[in-house]
């Protein structure tokens, strides 16, 4: 604070008043040197200016007596009133409803009317200042979940994103918390997730984010929660499916572990050693689950494959099972044949895992000096002078025969070796055929042949004979002949009927033919009716199922005479009567067959088929046809693009059709106007040609003057009807 000296009088001023500045301020003035002294007296009290301090909005509990605040500030002896705001000012007075208090309004059994906006007035009476508040008043409701949506869905496949939303009423509007209730594995993170007010994000969701999870709503009015229950759906994972080695008769166990929700369903198929799922049927009794073997064995070894699947995939795995064993041979004695020319390979390979050692050894033959043994000896050392040799080859020559005899090679590995015997012999041709006997026909021979029962060699593959009309052998050393395999039917056709043979049989091996039997002679017989046709079917009664379908039958044997005809004949419902059957005769020439189209749907028939010759009718052949009703195939339609081109080509001919009619009647159309513009073109490019000094233009065509006199050209006109050139502005 401060004075300030004016004329005749002093001035205090205090810039700013607190409450510590209130009191008695005296100013004295001194009259007359001191003769005497004039006192006045000033109380000052200072107040702090009336203030309302709280919010301006506010919230009171449903259904409870709640208080609006309006607490006093600096105001020494108040007077409040309260109002509420409505179309008009409605003072509010203490009654059953209200009731005013030092700092405050207290409402009693709060409704959703008592929402509104109100007015606290506070008047200070000691020093007459009034102040107001707005206060807006809203009812607290207590939370609501109406409920919590999961977007795209509850249920979903792990790494696909989810968003959960708490959808809730309440006033004011709730805040809200999110939590997982799901008790997890220790160690599992649990911050897969991002919370922002009411909603929850998964950008990739896992397994282990499975479980109930829960939304609270809060506010001051109280509090509301809701859980949901998150599926979350796992592909198949294979987890165990490893590559195994085992002994044989050990016990062993191939375990597919797996991992996924839900449980996936496991099935262990066995494939083999050949890994080659494309062309291999797996039955029922290769699938299993887990597998354990008591006491394994080969047969074992191979590849599994694990498929393990549920309603979100499926995944394969493959693993390789190996059998450790000892050499095994599957034939320990074996003999195998040689002779001159033959390159000759003796095999050692057995059945073994780690792979064997091999050695040979030479045991010699009951025919041979002990000097041409250990010659031998001698020559299989060098043969196999490469270690582990599993085949030893020999090129049998005349100088080498002497090789022929008993071999020995031996196996052996860490788990145990197999010793296997090979008589390498000599081979000869088969001997000589001594029994055969025969069935004749016109056209036709049949053998029943006795193959030797003696064999020094490889076993007899073919039948050779060599065979003529018995008078031909006078005549010449050329003859026919004819080789059969041994598991063929020994048949000569295309013979003459009536007609005496000369035939001789030998046995042929891998070394060769062997000798000619003696000559056996056997007679055809006279030409005679047909043999019986034969239908190319499986079973007597055939099913017909669709239209067009063919039954055909072989030629038969015309036993010397040709062929005429077939004749087929069809009884419906296999009744033989007139009405019921048809008889149709089919040439040789043509096929033979059957063309069910012919036949009846729905319908059985006996069908008997025979062949004729001049000697007259085989045997019927017969058989049962069923035609079912049939259905008739559709017939390939036109696509919707090639129907949209027809119609498009059918639209362009007549339109072309239309403007050449147009063109002959009126001269008018496309065609016409091109033709007849290309016409007038040439004519005014003739005219053109002429007017070299652009003279020549039509009446309603002007020329500037700047260009003629440009040009040094005078100005006239044309007139195309008479032909005169006159100046333009000419009076002539």
């Amino acid at each position: 604070m401060y004075t300030e000296r004016q004329t005749n009088k002093i001035s205090l001023h205090i810039p700013s008043l607190s409450k510590t500045m209130s009191g008695v301020y005296k100013c004295i003035n001194d009259h007359n040197n001191g003769s005497y002294y004039e006192i006045q007296q000033y109380k000052v009290d200072v107040y702090e200016p009336p203030s309302i301090r709280e919010d301006s909005t506010q919230f009171i509990s449903l259904g409870k007596d709640s208080k609006i605040k309006c607490e006093l500030f600096a105001i020494s002896l108040p007077m409040i009133t309260w109002h509420k705001k409505t179309e008009d000012l409605i003072q509010i007075f203490t009654d059953d409803k209200y009731k005013i208090v030092s700092d405050g309004l207290i409402i009693k059994n709060v409704t959703q009317e008592d929402a509104g906006n109100y007015i606290c007035s506070v008047l200070d009476l000691k020093y007459s200042e009034e102040v107001d508040m707005d206060i807006t008043v809203e009812v607290m409701i207590e939370p609501k979940i109406k409920q919590i949506v999961a977007n795209p869905d509850r249920t979903l496949i792990a790494g696909e994103a989810l968003t959960l939303e708490c959808i809730a009423d309440g006033v004011p509007y709730p805040e809200f918390t999110w939590s997982k209730v799901t008790n997890t594995k220790p160690g599992v993170n649990t911050t897969n997730w991002f919370v922002l007010s009411n909603k929850m994000w998964f950008e990739n969701v896992t397994g282990e984010d499975q479980g109930t999870y829960e939304c609270i709503a809060k506010n001051n009015a109280g509090e509301a929660k809701q859980q949901l229950v998150i599926e979350v759906l796992v592909p198949p994972q294979i987890t165990e499916f490893s590559n195994k080695t085992v002994a044989v008769g050990s016990n062993a166990q191939i375990v597919c572990n797996t991992i996924g929700r839900p449980t996936p369903n496991v099935s262990i198929i066995f494939i083999g050693k050949d890994n080659d799922e494309e062309f291999r049927e797996s039955t029922e009794d290769d699938i299993l689950n887990n597998l354990s073997f008591i006491t394994v064995n080969p047969s074992h070894e191979g590849f599994y494959i694990c498929n393990a699947s549920n309603e979100i995939d499926i995944v394969t795995k493959t693993m390789y099972l190996t059998v450790l064993r000892k050499p095994h041979f599957k034939e320990p004695n074996e003999t195998i044949w040689g002779w001159i020319g033959k390159t000759v390979n003796i095999s050692c390979e057995s059945e073994a895992n780690p792979k064997p050692n091999i050695t040979w050894r030479y045991l010699g033959n009951n025919e041979q000096t002990v000097d041409e043994f250990h010659m031998k000896r001698q020559l299989i050392e060098t043969l196999t002078s490469e270690p582990d040799t599993y085949y030893l080859t020999i090129d049998i020559t005349a100088n080498s025969t002497k090789l022929y005899g008993y071999y020995e090679c031996i196996a052996k590995n860490n788990l145990g070796e197999a010793t296997k015997q090979i008589y390498f012999q000599e081979g000869f041709v088969p001997p000589p055929i001594k029994n055969a006997s025969g069935e004749t026909t016109a056209t036709s021979a049949s053998f029943e042949i006795v193959v030797p029962d003696y064999l020094v060699g490889p076993p007899i593959i073919g039948i050779t004979c060599e065979y003529d009309e018995a008078s031909n052998y006078g005549i010449t050393n050329i003859h026919k002949n004819r080789t059969w395999s041994i598991d063929r039917d020994f048949k000569l056709d295309k013979l003459k009927p009536k007609t005496t043979y000369n035939i001789k049989f030998a046995a042929q091996n891998e070394v060769g033919v062997g000798e000619w039997s003696a000559s056996f002679f056997f007679e055809t017989m006279k030409p005679s009716t047909p043999n019986s046709p034969i239908w190319e079917v499986d079973f007597p009664v055939v099913n017909v199922s669709k239209l067009n379908q063919v039954l055909k039958w072989k030629a038969a044997d015309d036993n010397g005479e040709p062929i005429d005809y077939y004749t087929l004949r069809y009884c419906q419902n296999c009744e033989i009567d007139e009405e019921s059957c048809k008889k149709v005769n089919i040439e040789t020439t043509n096929k033979l067959q059957l063309n069910t189209n012919i036949l009846n749907a729905n319908t059985t028939y006996c069908v008997e088929l025979l062949a004729h010759n001049q000697m007259g009718n085989s045997a019927t052949a017969n058989i049962t046809v069923y035609v079912a009703a049939l259905v008739v195939e559709p017939t390939p339609t036109l696509s919707a693009g090639a129907i949209i081109g027809i119609a498009v080509a059918v639209v362009l001919l007549a339109l072309l059709i239309l403007d050449l009619i147009l063109l002959i009647w009126r001269r008018q159309g496309i065609i016409a106007n091109c033709y007849y513009k290309n016409n007038r073109k040439r004519k005014d490019d003739n005219l053109q040609t002429r007017d070299k000094k652009g003279l020549l233009r039509a009446n309603c065509e002007s020329v500037t003057q700047e260009n003629l006199n440009k040009a040094g050209i005078k100005e006239y006109e044309y007139n195309k009807t008479t032909g005169i050139i006159t100046g333009k502005h000419s009076s002539v």
